[in-house]
């Protein structure tokens, strides 16, 4: 079903600042309470401690922009890591040497 949307996240904050159950949050949204509890814990404002759906959709798109992308290994790459496998290298050793660059 994807990531929730800033409206779910509206309706998150609204009924969690009226002490909801997750799971009453989570069937008004049509999600799992436990989707309901992750979102509340990865996003809650530690300096309010309050839950609200601007900061926490902002924090979401934030990891998104900052998590690892998938790496896609070009010919020269490929040879590269042939050439130093054959002569003995690990692959730890031959993506920490200096010569090494991910495109």
């Amino acid at each position: 079903m994807g990531q929730l949307n800033i409206k779910q996240r509206y309706i998150i904050e609204l009924m969690y600042a009226t002490q909801a159950s997750q799971e009453s949050i989570g069937n008004a949204i049509n999600r799992d309470k436990s989707v309901v509890s992750r979102e509340i814990k990865r996003n809650l404002n530690p300096k309010t401690g309050r839950y609200c759906a601007l900061y926490a959709d902002a924090l979401c798109k934030e990891r998104h922009h900052n998590k690892n992308k998938h790496v896609v290994l070009d010919e020269a790459m490929k040879a590269y890591i042939k050439r130093h496998l054959k002569e003995g290298l690990s692959p730890e050793q031959i993506i920490r040497s200096k010569s090494f660059k991910w495109s």
